[in-house]
């Protein structure tokens, strides 16, 4: 699931540590625990990477990336991961263009996996 933020504001809201960084998540009726500094109480900023990206043209800019792990589990063994990030970036014209997007994984344990011949 991905999005476009047209206004800087709405973007830094997205990011932001109250919404993206709290110990606690609740997403499409789920409870999400946070596991990046899970030890750190309270709502923290997500975690700021730096990308430098070059297009076919060989133009060159830099990505502003902030994202942040959750995990809940779905059974003993197996859990599901949600991943926000947040990517800051400018378009072919140079303008700021903001996104954001949730990824949702599964950790499933070999243990129950069955290899058919």
């Amino acid at each position: 699931e991905s999005y476009g933020i047209s206004k800087e504001s709405h973007w830094r809201e997205a990011i932001n540590a109250k919404v993206m960084g709290a110990m606690i998540l609740n997403w499409q009726e789920k409870r999400w625990q946070r596991f990046f500094n899970s030890e750190e109480p309270g709502n923290i900023e997500p975690v700021y990477m730096l990308e430098k990206v070059e297009n076919q043209n060989h133009a060159k800019w830099e990505v502003h990336n902030f994202t942040m792990g959750y995990q809940r589990q779905v059974t003993e063994d197996t859990y599901e991961y949600l991943l926000l990030n947040g990517e800051e970036s400018f378009n072919d014209l140079g303008e700021p263009e903001w996104l954001f997007s949730r990824a949702l994984g599964v950790d499933i344990p070999l243990t129950s996996l069955h290899i058919i011949g």
